[in-house]
């Protein structure tokens, strides 16, 4: 069944839809951490990073389970191999790739049945990306990071919440980085109900505390070893 939100169309609208360009953390990560050949891009959606990974000379698989996603992949000749499935049930046999993404993934599903089919079906690595929960900080000030625009994620996380959701299962991390620093500055800035040029020069002045502000990070890179044997 089609969960409302999902859409070519819609993926356009908020930039990560089939014309967006790769998004430079993400593939610095992937180019950094992935461990090869055989790589899963779980919930690939049309395929820019399988498609980038298979340039680099990887064995790349992309499943999604919108097929206009995948329509779309073809469409534009996508490289790498598409299969059309969900995270909750992959189609694949028990360690049938070397490391498997799950990058925009846990957040929208039943993320303790997703990490089980990952760590069933890869052998090696797990690269992960989710949304963290809003600090304090923020929501004291009634801020709120923009992923809560997404009405299709179900949660947001901690840290130590979902380095749980690996370790519980002997996963090992090897990594974390966090992602997407957030602009406190900029936010206080706009929010005050001051003239254009007005703001432009709070900003200028908050810019001068800027090594004195804790920076806040809207999502997190979780890179987990899988147990051998």
């Amino acid at each position: 069944m089609k969960k409302a939100g999902y859409s070519v169309v819609n993926a356009q609208r908020y930039g990560w839809g089939p014309d967006a360009p790769a998004d430079p953390q993400k593939l610095a990560v992937l180019r950094k951490f992935i461990r090869g050949p055989a790589v899963l891009d779980v919930g690939c959606a049309s395929g820019t990073y399988v498609d980038l990974l298979a340039r680099d000379g990887l064995d790349v698989t992309g499943l999604e389970a919108f097929p206009e996603f995948l329509k779309e992949a073809e469409a534009r000749g996508r490289k790498g191999r598409f299969v059309l499935g969900g995270g909750e049930s992959m189609p694949f046999a028990d360690k049938s790739f070397d490391s498997a993404i799950l990058f925009d993934v846990l957040e929208h599903l039943d993320d303790q049945v997703v990490v089980t089919q990952a760590f069933r079906v890869t052998r090696h690595r797990l690269l992960v990306l989710v949304p963290l929960t809003d600090p304090p900080e923020l929501l004291d000030n009634n801020f709120v990071f923009q992923h809560h625009r997404d009405r299709t994620h179900l949660r947001e996380y901690t840290i130590d919440d979902l380095t749980r959701l690996f370790t519980d299962r002997g996963g090992v991390i090897h990594a974390i980085e966090p992602a997407y620093p957030a602009n406190p500055r900029g936010l206080l800035a706009d929010s005050l109900r001051l003239p254009a040029a007005a703001r432009r020069g709070v900003r200028g002045l908050l810019r001068l505390l800027k090594p004195a502000i804790k920076p806040h990070y809207s999502e997190v890179f979780l890179i987990v070893d899988l147990p051998q044997g």
